[in-house]
């Protein structure tokens, strides 16, 4: 059983109705053992659909931007085989909801970093580089605007 928690004062409580549900299963004083996930950010999450939603722009909408979320996880080996009864299977992307822990995450985003800069990053142009820029060289685009600062100056 898979619970979503969140740190309140000194203790740990159900962060939505369906943890709040599975708890409500155990007796009063009943001890559990549990293991400890540091979930993704609500950022992370963001910039995971923003930066989808940009390659779909760049791909000029032929596919949405969850067929592109699907891509990038596949292409980054974040997914699950699914085997059919005649001895067949398929590929499936894992899923990269809250549940997935800030590690997975970020080894996800490491890995599709080089992804989006060979395959998409030189078929952007204008603002969609720049948006891209933005998400895949944060630190870079700072070092760009303290140039540009001190040499207007």
């Amino acid at each position: 059983m898979k619970l979503v928690l969140e740190k309140k004062d000194s203790g740990l409580v159900p962060a939505n109705a369906s943890s709040q549900k599975k708890l409500g299963k155990f007796s009063e004083g009943e001890r559990m053992g549990v293991t400890i996930e540091v979930m993704r950010s609500e950022q992370q999450l963001k910039m995971w659909w923003a930066l989808c939603e940009i390659i779909s722009k760049v791909l000029e909408g032929r596919y949405p931007r969850k067929s592109v979320s699907d891509y990038l996880l596949l292409k980054v080996g974040h997914s699950e085989r699914i085997e059919y009864p005649d001895g067949s299977h398929v590929l499936s992307p894992k899923s990269v909801s809250f549940s997935t822990s800030q590690e997975v995450m970020n080894q996800i985003v490491d890995s599709v970093l080089p992804i989006v800069t060979e395959e998409f990053y030189p078929a952007a142009d204008g603002e969609l580089r720049e948006e891209l820029k933005h998400i895949l060289w944060p630190d870079l685009l700072e070092v760009e605007r303290q140039q540009s600062y001190l040499s207007a100056g």
